[in-house]
């Protein structure tokens, strides 16, 4: 396979590059996503512990 110009430089041909405010704002709202996201999967690990440790309580207690 051949390379002809400039296609293979490491960005997609026709995809414009984001520069300056823009830029920012973008990678503002790619991180703000993802600390939303990281607190939904907290808060369901913290709800399912939760649920669990109230279940082996209610179990231990019954056995005594």
């Amino acid at each position: 396979m051949k390379n002809v110009g400039n296609s293979s430089r490491g960005r997609s041909q026709g995809v414009p590059k984001i520069q300056g405010p823009m830029y920012m704002a973008h990678r503002a709202v790619i991180f703000a996503t993802a600390q939303l996201s990281c607190l939904f999967f907290l808060g369901l690990f913290c709800l399912g512990l939760l649920l669990f440790l109230k279940a082996t309580y209610t179990e231990l207690k019954r056995l005594q």
